[in-house]
């Protein structure tokens, strides 16, 4: 039986109830190109795929799948859909959001705008 703490199922009512058709667009818009990688300076440093804006929201997508996308819904697996459920994975999620990693040259301007707004919601 798998059980949500209580911050991440706060985080997630936050995250469910914060998230509109602007947010959504911006999930849509990144297509994994990569341009982006060329201009943020924690990828460029450690050469971490993980450190990646586009790696770094595709976290937050995640529970955007799993809450809002009917095919994340139906087969969570499948689009990788998937909730925050424990501590440890809503201080990931913090770390990612943190407004100091992420600086005002990362190209993709509503994501950033997203981050920052769920960075805040998390804290």
């Amino acid at each position: 039986m798998n059980t949500q703490s209580e911050k991440a199922a706060s985080f997630n009512e936050n995250f469910k109830t914060r998230t509109n058709r602007q947010h959504a667009f911006s999930f849509a818009a990144c297509v994994h190109c990569g341009t982006c990688n060329d201009s943020c300076h924690y990828y460029l440093a450690s050469g971490d795929p993980e450190m990646t804006p586009a790696a770094k929201m595709d976290k937050l997508r995640q529970v955007y799948k799993a809450q809002n996308d009917w095919l994340g819904k139906l087969l969570p697996g499948w689009v990788g859909a998937k909730e925050i459920e424990t501590d440890e994975e809503l201080e990931e999620l913090k770390d990612i959001a943190d407004k100091k990693k992420i600086k005002y040259h990362w190209n993709i301007g509503r994501d950033k705008l997203y981050a920052q707004l769920f960075g805040g919601a998390v804290a």
